[in-house]
C-alpha cells in the first residue's frame, strides 16, 4: 500500500470517528513551497491522538463509558487546530478541506521540510511522525558472502506514536515500537528514540530480574517447574536468560558508569542489533521477491520474519536475536494474535527447541529444550540458525 493510500485509509478512519468533514475538499495546493514546522507536527499529532483516542474509546467501551461524545468533540476541535496551522506554514487555504486534504498536506509539507518524517508501520491505517537526525547514508553489509547494500535514515525523535504504540502506552503495555524497520526500496530506518524507550522501560530497570532469570536458568530445575504451566511462562524465563547473556558484556563495560551514559550506550548497541535485523530481512525481501511494488501476502511476510530471524541469529549476536524471537512467541502465545512475524516466531521456536529436544515430545522433554537453548554457546545457536536457514530457503 502506497504512502497516500495510507493517508486515505487514516483520513476515512478519523471521518467515521467524527461524522461528516466542515468542508468539501479543495483543490490541489497552489502552494508548492511551504515546509512544515514543529507547529505543524504538533498540530497533527493532537488531530492523531484525538482520533486514537476516540478508536480506542470504541474498542474498549467497557473502560470510556460515556466519553464518546466529548472524544468526538475534541477531534472536531484538533481537526480545525491542524488546518489553522497548516494555514500559518503557508499551505493553500483552499486545499484544507475534508481529512484526507488534510492529511495530504501535512504529508507534503513534512516530506518536503526533510526534517521529519511520516512512517507506516505493520498497522496500515496510522503512522508515526519523526525527527530526522541523519537521511540516506550508504551502506553496506556482507550477508552470505555477498555485499548488500542499502541507505540508512536515522531517527532521534518521536514527534507522535502510530496507533499501536499509542493504544500500548495509554494501556500500560510493554512498547511496540522497533528500533529499526525497513523498505523494500532499499532504504533501513532506525529509530534510535525507540530503543532509548526500550532501555528506559524494559532494560535499566529490571537488570536485577533479568540476572536472577539468568542464575535461576542455570539449573534445569527451573524449567523443570514450569513443565505443565503454559508454555509462555516458559519461554518468558527462556528469552530472560538470553536476554541477560546477551547484554551482560556490555553491562560489565557500564555498571559503575552514570545512568545517562549506561543508557546512551544500551542504545548504541540495541539499534546496532536492531539494524542488522531489518538489513537480514530486507535482503531475504529483495532475493524472494524482487519487484518492491508486488505485494506480499501473510505466508511472504511470516517466510521473511522467519529468514530474517535467522540470519540476524547467523551473522550478529545470536543470544539476543534468539530472545528478541522467543519474546515474540511469548507474545503470541499469550494474546492468541496471529500476525504474521507472531506465527512466524512460534514456529521458529519450536522447531529450534525439537533440534534440541531428546527423545519424544512430554511437558518434560520440552522443559529440558528450553533449558538447553537458554544455556546455548553462541556458536551453537548459529549452527542451528544455519541448519534451519539452509532448509527454509530452499523451500
Amino acid at each position: 500500500m502506497t504512502p497516500s493510500a495510507r493517508i486515505l485509509c487514516l483520513a476515512l478512519f478519523l471521518t467515521g470517528c467524527a461524522g461528516p468533514p466542515p468542508a468539501a475538499p479543495g483543490p490541489p495546493s497552489g502552494v508548492a513551497h511551504w515546509m512544515a514546522d514543529r507547529g505543524t507536527v504538533r498540530a497533527l499529532r493532537d488531530f492523531l491522538y484525538a482520533g486514537y483516542a476516540l478508536r480506542l474509546a470504541r474498542e474498549r467501551p467497557e473502560e470510556f463509558a460515556g466519553e464518546e461524545g466529548s472524544l468526538a468533540e475534541r477531534l472536531g476541535r484538533a481537526r480545525e487546530g491542524l488546518r489553522e496551522a497548516l494555514r500559518a506554514a503557508g499551505a493553500n487555504p483552499t486545499a484544507l478541506g475534508d481529512d484526507a486534504a488534510l492529511l495530504r498536506e501535512a504529508h507534503a509539507g513534512i516530506r518536503r521540510g526533510g526534517r521529519y518524517a511520516l512512517c507506516f508501520g505493520a498497522d496500515a491505517d496510522s503512522f508515526s511522525v519523526l525527527r530526522v537526525a541523519a537521511r540516506d547514508l550508504p551502506r553496506e553489509v556482507r550477508l552470505f558472502g555477498t555485499a548488500h547494500r542499502y541507505r540508512l535514515t536515522v531517527f532521534d525523535e518521536v514527534l507522535a506514536l502510530d496507533y499501536p504504540a499509542y493504544r500500548a502506552e495509554r494501556l500500560g503495555l510493554p512498547p511496540t515500537r522497533q528500533a529499526a524497520t525497513y523498505a523494500r526500496n532499499g532504504e533501513v530506518r532506525v529509530d534510535r528514540a525507540a530503543a532509548r524507550e526500550v532501555g528506559e522501560r524494559l532494560f535499566l530497570p529490571h537488570l536485577a530480574e533479568l540476572e536472577r532469570s539468568a542464575r535461576l536458568a542455570r539449573d534445569d530445575r527451573a524449567f523443570l517447574a514450569l513443565a505443565e504451566r503454559p508454555l509462555a511462562e516458559l519461554l518468558m524465563l527462556t528469552k530472560a536468560a538470553l536476554r541477560w547473556r546477551s547484554l551482560e558484556p556490555l553491562w560489565g563495560t557500564v555498571s559503575a558508569r552514570p545512568r545517562a551514559e549506561q543508557l546512551a550506550r544500551f542504545v548504541d548497541d540495541y539499534a546496532q542489533r536492531a539494524e542488522l535485523r531489518a538489513v537480514a530481512e530486507q535482503r531475504e525481501a529483495a532475493r524472494i521477491c524482487p519487484d518492491p511494488e508486488a505485494p506480499l501476502d501473510a505466508e511472504a511476510r511470516a517466510r521473511l520474519f522467519l529468514l530474517g530471524s535467522l540470519s540476524a541469529m547467523i551473522h550478529g549476536e545470536p543470544l539476543g536475536a534468539l530472545a528478541d524471537v522467543v519474546a515474540l512467541a511469548a507474545v503470541g502465545l499469550r494474546s492468541g494474535a496471529q500476525a504474521p512475524h507472531l506465527r512466524a516466531a512460534k514456529r521458529l521456536v519450536a522447531e529450534l527447541a525439537a533440534a534440541v529436544r531428546r527423545g519424544e515430545g512430554s511437558p518434560r522433554a520440552d522443559a529440558l529444550a528450553f533449558a538447553r537453548l537458554a544455556r546455548a554457546e553462541p556458536e551453537a545457536l548459529r549452527a542451528l540458525a544455519r541448519a534451519l536457514y539452509r532448509a527454509h530457503a530452499e523451500e
